[in-house]
């Protein structure tokens, strides 16, 4: 079993601390953004960062901010979580509930009444964050107009895959591309998930979904659906002839369908 470390954040890792979300998140920000969230916060302290590590490696980050919350009858002390994240490779190890404790410990020791956490419902993350404790509350619903819905789309799969490595792996072995259409817009799932700039195979080494314009709104929230919703929406897109696969060959509508059942189970 792989050895980890819960402890505070040491002056000097400010450059591996960016790398590493920057590996988790993809394209998180840079030194810059991290100083300004933290090391320039106004009642930023070192313990306001918990780190895991492995030898010697940063493997765990997770950050928490201070802030005087003003109630009728007087003011309290409030953590807010961010920055949670646990490199791939040790996932599954509950290393974000101990993040999460070194950080209500912290809390705690400050004297905050409450933490709070913002997580995509249904994620690892947010399964981690309810064991522990976390209380999901109601809020004043928000309303959005989709200006350009084909950077909506391949932003939101972008984000999807970041945040579930499981389906980001299964796509990754896969040996044919998978391309996206809006109206003339295409991206391929491989210039999403590969470090170069890979275009889509196109012609019968591929599989294309075709987006109705109807589709986008069922769509948005597909990162914060629980998986028995995400196959429910799928379902209905489909049916409802709002999405539309097209194949090159029957070989590639049988690969498509085992490989199809993959995903399901992944979602």
């Amino acid at each position: 079993m792989k050895e980890v470390l819960v402890r505070n954040y040491n002056s000097g890792e400010e450059e591996e601390i960016v790398n590493f979300l920057n590996f988790c998140y993809e394209k998180w920000g840079d030194i810059n953004k991290w100083k300004y969230r933290y090391l320039l916060y106004p009642t930023f302290d070192k313990d306001n960062i918990s780190i895991l590590e492995h030898e010697g490696k940063i493997v765990g980050h997770g950050g928490i901010h201070f802030r005087e919350m003003i109630l009728p009858n007087g003011v309290i002390l409030v953590g807010l979580m961010g920055d949670g994240a646990v490199h791939p490779d040790f996932r599954g190890m509950k290393l974000h509930s101990r993040l999460l404790r070194h950080r209500f410990e912290i809390a705690g020791l400050k004297g905050a009444s409450l933490v709070f956490g913002w997580t995509s419902r249904g994620s690892d993350a947010y399964k981690s964050d309810i064991r522990a404790g976390f209380v999901e509350i109601k809020q004043l619903p928000a309303y959005i107009k989709i200006i350009k819905p084909e950077k909506v789309l391949k932003a939101g799969l972008k984000d999807f895959l970041v945040k579930n490595q499981k389906i980001r792996k299964a796509f990754q072995k896969i040996d044919f591309d998978i391309v996206f259409q809006f109206k003339e817009h295409t991206f391929s799932i491989r210039s999403i998930i590969s470090t170069s700039k890979t275009s889509a195979m196109g012609g019968k080494d591929c599989v294309k979904i075709i987006f109705h314009e109807k589709a986008v709104k069922y769509l948005v929230n597909f990162r914060n659906m629980g998986k028995v919703r995400r196959v429910l929406s799928l379902l209905y897109l489909l049916l409802s002839l709002k999405i539309k696969i097209k194949v090159g060959s029957i070989r590639m509508f049988l690969k498509m369908l085992f490989r199809g059942w993959i995903f399901v189970k992944t979602l």
